[in-house]
């Protein structure tokens, strides 16, 4: 019977890879995974690479993208063969731009692979306003005039 290769999981440094760990998002993908595969996904998502043994699987090679300093991108294996899930996942708690930044950028790595993954439907943000509603200190500040001006308050 010939040994197993088990693949183990890629994780932060100083990370367990999913002890208190949040599901930011998946971009699932079909690809063979071949040594180009690998290496868009390193070029276009920082992963960085390691040594592995022959015939270990793409996950193996790969050591997670570090997105922030509490956030990572980790390449999965999937449910069937030829598939594969980019799933970030985060141990902070970061603001909800840059996680959507970050999921655009997996969705268009992966596409480059895959043609049919889908790329997330832009964002709809109400917080480009400016508040109104600062009185007391913030308006006896040094550029608090200039500050109404712009803002017209």
């Amino acid at each position: 019977m010939p040994p197993t290769v088990r693949s183990t999981p890629v994780k932060l440094p100083g990370r367990a890879p999913e002890v208190g760990a949040v599901k930011l998002f998946a971009v699932p993908l079909a690809s063979a995974m071949s040594d180009q595969d690998v290496s868009s996904l390193v070029l276009a998502l920082d992963f960085d690479t390691r040594s592995a043994a022959a015939g270990s699987p793409p996950e193996a090679r790969l050591v997670s993208a570090r997105l922030d300093h509490d956030s990572g991108l980790f390449l999965e294996a999937g449910e069937a063969q030829g598939q594969w899930v980019l799933q970030a996942r985060t141990w902070g708690h970061p603001d909800p731009e840059s996680v959507h930044r970050w999921n655009v950028t997996a969705a268009t790595a992966a596409r480059r692979i895959d043609p049919t993954v889908t790329l997330p439907e832009r964002r709809h943000d109400d917080s480009t306003e400016v508040s109104d509603g600062h009185v007391g200190r913030a308006e006896n500040t040094r550029f608090a005039g200039l500050r109404r001006r712009l803002t017209g308050v």
